[in-house]
């Protein structure tokens, strides 16, 4: 999203669904004219809004939210000469998932095939990678579907990790143990 000044004006726009992931930072860029004294960004989320002082240029503000949800960004210039500008809103969703890990069998064999399937919660993130680690040293495999097979080739208990990458940025993990015998 962005904030735009003008003089006596202020714009603020943002994108209307998932700018953002959880935890990651929503930047704003701002940029003023003549005469503003502040500008105060007010993020939504009941933290401490921000003053950026008197923009002679621009400024990129970042904030980052807490959890997901729906969110009002309210921007509001204060003149030189003390007067308020109307504020003006716009609003953000901030996407929140998290990662779950399923297997066809959590203590197979040494040597049998282990069907892992990811998946986002909720699911309806856009994935763009997932990146499998098996903790049993051999290389991590990137898929863009949620599903992957593995054989595990030495009896013992490995951490299988599963790192989930929106197309919106960010990332989210999440691990299984799954023990060869």
């Amino acid at each position: 999203g962005t904030v735009t000044i003008t003089g006596a004006t202020l714009t603020v726009t943002a994108a209307s669904s998932a700018p953002a992931i959880t935890r990651q930072p929503l930047s704003q860029t701002v940029s003023s004219g003549a005469n503003v004294k502040n500008v105060r960004i007010n993020w939504g989320d009941g933290t401490t809004p921000q003053n950026l002082g008197a923009i002679t240029s621009s400024a990129s503000p970042q904030h980052t939210y807490a959890s997901g949800g729906n969110y009002t960004i309210t921007g509001t210039v204060t003149m030189a000469d003390d007067s308020t500008e109307p504020p003006v809103t716009a609003p953000v969703s901030v996407a929140e998932f998290g990662v779950s890990i399923s297997s066809t069998n959590n203590t197979p064999s040494a040597g049998a095939s282990v069907t892992f399937t990811g998946a986002t919660v909720p699911n309806t993130t856009q994935v763009d990678e997932y990146v499998w680690d098996f903790g049993d040293n051999s290389e991590q495999e990137r898929t863009t579907g949620p599903s992957v097979s593995h054989v595990f080739t030495t009896p013992g208990t490995y951490e299988v990790t599963l790192t989930v990458v929106p197309v919106t940025g960010g990332s989210r993990s999440n691990t299984t143990i799954v023990v060869v015998s």
